[in-house]
């Protein structure tokens, strides 16, 4: 009966001793190994050649009328296969350009700057890269290829003529802008409480959709292959202007003292219509219409996945950036190895 008698006493202690605990937690606040539990991430921004334009499988809220970003599931970033990921994350949309990643900049198709959008991630996910790839929409990609597209009728005049110097113009314009838009995110993970080191910021340049060298094909032969372009404004465009785009990326990405990807190369042999390729061994869509988009009105989305890497393409840049992020130095390059893929020297 006596041990009896103790046992409210007892009950009473160990009550006061939760109180007192759970006081204490309430305090402090909870226990630091709540930000553990963060899923790692790697996270990809930008315009449609990181976004996966042409690689198909879009994610619904991304293929619609009024948002067509096309998201791709198919895109280089879930192709990455980096040890300890354990999440891929786009905020990449088609046609972006540099206005629609930075801090209060423009909507694109109804969506916040990808910039802004980066604070939920940061916030919910543990992340570890963040790869941009920006400045083509800046310089007029879809404008260039509709201008050379046009050119291929017969009789009329070359493009590359007209659009050399507004490439040049616009590729070094576009430099302090994506500089800023690196500056941004900095700004926004710092604010998140990530310190610079804590994870990889890097730029990613752009690889060719078109060859230096074409294989023979008819007139009529270039229009069903896809790749409706004179042979000379083909030349130049993977020898000159993929030149200006990597230097503005390049030149960027030194800057802002971030890691840089070269693509400029990394398609060679396997772009559109290139001598010594096949349509089942090329990493391109050539020029295409999709009908599916034809019942939302004729614009821009009904042809917007021409020229551009398809998922194999996206297949073999999520093996090269696998292969960038445990490389040691700032830069490195995609190229063809022994193997016949893509890896990152």
């Amino acid at each position: 009966m006596a041990e009896l008698a103790r046992s409210p006493r007892r009950a009473a202690a160990t009550s006061g001793l939760v109180l007192l605990a759970v006081v204490l937690i309430a305090a402090v606040g909870a226990p630091p190994a709540t930000a553990a539990i963060r899923p790692t991430a790697v996270v990809a921004m930008g315009d449609s050649f990181i976004s996966g334009e042409a690689a198909g499988e879009y994610e619904p809220a991304s293929n619609r009328p009024g948002d067509y970003c096309h998201r791709s599931r198919r895109a280089l970033i879930h192709k990455t296969s980096i040890p300890g990921i354990e999440q891929t994350v786009s905020l990449a949309c088609s046609g972006a350009a540099t206005d629609n990643v930075k801090l209060g900049g423009e909507v694109r198709y109804g969506e916040a700057p990808q910039a802004e959008q980066l604070r939920t991630v940061a916030r919910d996910r543990d992340v570890k890269l963040i790869l941009l790839n920006i400045g083509a929409n800046d310089i007029g990609f879809a404008n260039a290829v509709m201008a050379c597209i046009v050119a291929f009728v017969p009789g009329r005049p070359d493009c590359q003529d007209d659009l050399a110097p507004t490439v040049r113009e616009r590729s070094q314009a576009a430099i302090p802008r994506i500089v800023e838009n690196l500056r941004d995110i900095r700004t926004v993970m710092r604010e998140a409480g990530y310190a610079d080191d804590a994870y990889q910021l890097a730029v990613m340049g752009y690889a060719s959709p078109v060859p230096a060298r074409m294989r023979s094909l008819s007139w009529l032969g270039q229009i069903w292959a896809g790749c409706p372009i004179d042979r000379k404004a083909m030349t130049w465009a993977h020898d000159w202007a993929i030149e200006q785009f990597s230097a503005m990326t390049a030149t960027a990405a030194a800057q802002a003292g971030v890691r840089y990807l070269q693509l400029k190369g990394a398609f060679d042999g396997h772009e559109v219509c290139a001598a010594g390729a096949t349509a089942r061994t090329e990493w391109v869509r050539g020029t295409f219409v999709d009908p599916a988009q034809l019942p939302h009105g004729v614009g821009m989305n009904v042809v917007q996945q021409s020229m551009h890497p398809h998922h194999l393409g996206h297949a073999q840049m999520g093996r090269c950036v696998t292969g960038f992020f445990s490389l040691p130095g700032r830069e490195a390059r995609c190229a063809i190895g022994a193997d016949g893929n893509l890896h990152a020297t």
